[in-house]
């Protein structure tokens, strides 16, 4: 069973874990605490033998931020995200998003990896 991807922080999630109410946690990023507090709440998941799984289902900017959260994290299993819904989502972020043998690569660059492309942005507001 799998549940938390609307919770806030350790106070949201210690209680499933310690409880074992759930075998995957998944912090969404956006609304958790972002990337320090989704660490720390997979650090307390980890303890408990929670697996994390992030709830995803967002842009590329999102995506580049819970992939280098899953990059880290000894009990990830799966990343959520969205796909095929907007015909420029390539296009926000550059570099756009790659794949290898079905996974999402982890951005490489500074801070999340990507950068918004702010004239696709206006293009689509």
């Amino acid at each position: 069973m799998a549940g938390g991807e609307f919770l806030f922080g350790i106070e949201g999630f210690g209680p499933l874990c310690r409880e074992q109410a759930v075998d995957v946690i998944m912090p969404d990023v956006k609304h958790c605490g972002g990337l320090h507090e989704a660490r720390k709440i997979a650090a307390v998941a980890e303890l408990d033998g929670v697996a994390v799984s992030p709830h995803n289902p967002s842009g590329p900017v999102a995506t580049a931020a819970s992939a280098q959260l899953c990059a880290g994290l000894a009990n990830f299993e799966i990343l959520e995200m969205q796909w095929g819904e907007a015909m420029w989502r390539g296009d926000l972020v550059e570099p756009p998003e790659r794949f290898e043998n079905g996974s999402i690569a982890v951005p490489e660059g500074p801070g999340l990896g990507v950068e918004l492309n702010n004239s696709v942005v206006r293009e689509h507001a």
